[in-house]
């Protein structure tokens, strides 16, 4: 198949990447569309390693979250300690004061009411902007529920 078979403007394949979906999707829809894949997806799969890795080490050094690295995707399931505060809680949390989002782990069944889901997808600089927002997050959190 390729780019005209859709009726896309071959001289613009980034047409694609403008008109929505997740980014990483993109990329592969417009590496597959452009021709051999298998180059793309070796750099894709050692990026998004190196990524998942980065940020198990950056979780797994922050007070009182414990991550164990995934080997098959991108997601990190982590416990994380937030002095009692339930998952949900810590997650709207996150996403009011740090402005990051994550996955409760409720979503994931009983067990998960103490776990966050972090996407590791988001490329190096987010990731990093992200982690460190979060970590300051978690710090301030500390730092009020050992004040009450």
């Amino acid at each position: 198949m390729d780019i005209e078979h859709l009726g896309l403007d071959a001289e613009d394949p980034g047409r694609l990447l403008r008109l929505g979906g997740p980014p990483l999707g993109q990329r592969a829809a417009l590496a597959v569309l452009q021709g051999p894949s298998e180059a793309w997806l070796r750099e894709a799969v050692t990026d998004l390693q190196a990524d998942r890795d980065y940020a198990a080490s950056r979780l797994n050094a922050m007070p009182g979250v414990t991550v164990h690295p995934p080997t098959g995707c991108y997601f990190l399931y982590c416990r994380v300690d937030a002095g009692g505060l339930p998952a949900w809680k810590l997650a709207e949390y996150l996403l009011t004061d740090a402005r990051i989002s994550v996955i409760s782990g409720h979503q994931f069944g009983r067990s998960g009411r103490t776990y966050l889901r972090v996407s590791g997808c988001v490329g190096r600089e987010r990731l990093r902007e992200g982690l460190d927002r979060m970590e300051r997050a978690l710090a301030r959190l500390a730092v009020k529920t050992s004040a009450t």
